[in-house]
């Protein structure tokens, strides 16, 4: 409706915001108070008629009066330059839709007066001056000038901001979404409204990426939150991002057990760690279930000897390894204790186990009482070592050791010394002999190896 007489409490209205606002003019949002500003949320507009960005202002608003009006907006927009009675400028308004809005039109001399009342009259300002205020006359939106394209969309988010704005259904609350792959929100906005004005943000950016047309991308494993707003309505979806099943882990990668004792594995954890797969139906085997058989991730070590446990899961395999070491007699001598452990550790990696030969054995403890003399492979008589054998071999081979104090431990010093590891686990041999000697409290240890002919 185009009204001929000057509406003076906008005026004034109008005047408070400019001496409130005079030193943020190029402050996009301004806090402050819209003195005697109704309880309605309202879009102030105040230039001059005849101003071609006020003008252009207008058809703006007046494109949006009618959905502005559904949320609860109203529109007033004051000018001067013109004669109230301006006949033309009425017909102008009506053809440009500007009579939708709320416009009051005043001379120059009337819109001077009023300003001067307010000691506004000497201020220069920019045509148009735009302010959204709110319902508690709070000025969410500042703009002086020409309105661009930015501030044409900031002004209408204000806008519904300042009234609440439309109501949001976002039709979905949960989405699953696979690693790459994208997907767009399509609100509905009540009363209808442009979606370009709803503003998407996203809780994590490593797991979630949001653009402000409502496109999101998972872009890694995991949940993010993804919030829509729009005025102060605001929507929010939960998006999980996975992805097909890739690998498995268990619990232990490798254990060591006694013959009896029982291991539990199970899966610790998946990659992606959400991927869609049903625990229950793994299934477990075993490489050798004489030597540790398993059920259900229950492994149980049998006898001597070294097993894969394998586990799989839709397709993917994950295995542990299980060794299990024997029982020792607890009536074993010294020398029948250091070839359980030698070949305990052969058949826990693979290898045969070595049979006990005495002729050799004889000749171990020749060896192991010359040690007390000369540690050495040479002989005190400076000849091999092997000339203490007395029958023949196709190959043969010696460690030696002093100063332990346990079968268990010199078999642990020839473990930890790679060329006595390799002897140790060396399947060309097939026999051996121990030695061991004791001399002023310290003892001295022979094993031979021997293949023979």
């Amino acid at each position: 409706m185009l009204r001929k007489q000057i509406n003076a409490f906008a005026l004034v209205m109008i005047a408070s915001l400019f001496l409130a606002l005079a030193a943020h003019a190029d402050v996009p949002s301004v806090q402050a108070k819209a003195v005697g500003h109704s309880s309605e949320a309202t879009i102030l507009v105040y230039g001059s008629a005849k101003d071609a960005s006020t003008q252009s202002a207008l058809s703006f608003l007046a494109s949006y009066a009618n959905k502005l009006t559904a949320v609860g907006m109203d529109v007033t927009v004051n000018l001067n330059g013109l004669n109230p009675a301006d006949k033309s400028f009425s017909s102008k308004a009506k053809s440009k839709g500007w009579d939708k809005l709320d416009l009051n039109v005043s001379n120059d001399a009337a819109q001077q007066k009023n300003l001067a009342a307010v000691g506004m009259a000497s201020k220069k300002v920019s045509d148009p001056q735009i302010y959204v205020v709110n319902a508690q006359g709070d000025i969410e939106y500042f703009k002086t000038g020409k309105l661009k394209s930015t501030d044409q969309t900031a002004l209408i988010k204000a806008a519904l901001k300042a009234c609440d704005g439309p109501d949001m259904d976002l039709r979905i609350t949960q989405k699953a979404l696979a690693k790459g792959k994208t997907y767009t929100f399509k609100p509905i906005l009540a009363p209808k409204f442009s979606t370009k004005f709803v503003t998407y943000e996203t809780s994590d950016s490593s797991v979630v990426r949001v653009a402000q047309s409502g496109k999101i991308k998972g872009v890694g494993y995991g949940t993010a939150t993804v919030t829509a707003r729009i005025g102060n309505t605001v929507e929010t979806c939960e998006v999980t991002v996975s992805g097909p099943l890739s690998k498995i882990y268990l619990n232990e990668t490798s254990a060591t057990l006694n013959e009896g004792d029982q291991l539990d594995l199970r899966i610790e954890r998946l990659h992606p760690f959400n991927a869609s797969v049903n625990l229950e139906s793994a299934t477990w085997t075993s490489s050798k279930p004489s030597v540790a058989r398993v059920e259900n991730g229950r492994v149980t070590a049998i006898s001597v000897g070294s097993a894969k446990i394998t586990c799989k899961l839709n397709k993917k395999t994950v295995s542990c390894t299980v060794k299990v070491r024997g029982t020792l007699n607890t009536n074993a001598s010294y020398e029948e204790q250091i070839l359980f452990y030698i070949n305990e550790r052969r058949v826990m990696n693979g290898s045969k186990p070595l049979t006990n030969y005495e002729p050799l054995a004889k000749s171990a403890r020749v060896r192991a009482e010359e040690l007390s003399k000369s540690f050495s492979h040479t002989r005190p008589n400076g000849k091999s070592c092997f000339t203490a054998i007395n029958f023949s071999m196709r190959y043969g081979a010696e460690n030696i050791a002093m100063g332990f104090t346990s079968a268990e431990a010199v078999v642990d010093g020839w473990w930890n010394s790679p060329p006595h590891k390799k002897s140790l686990l060396n399947n060309i041999y097939k026999e051996s002999g121990i030695g061991i000697y004791q001399k002023n409290g310290k003892y001295y240890f022979v094993q031979m190896f021997a293949t023979r002919p």
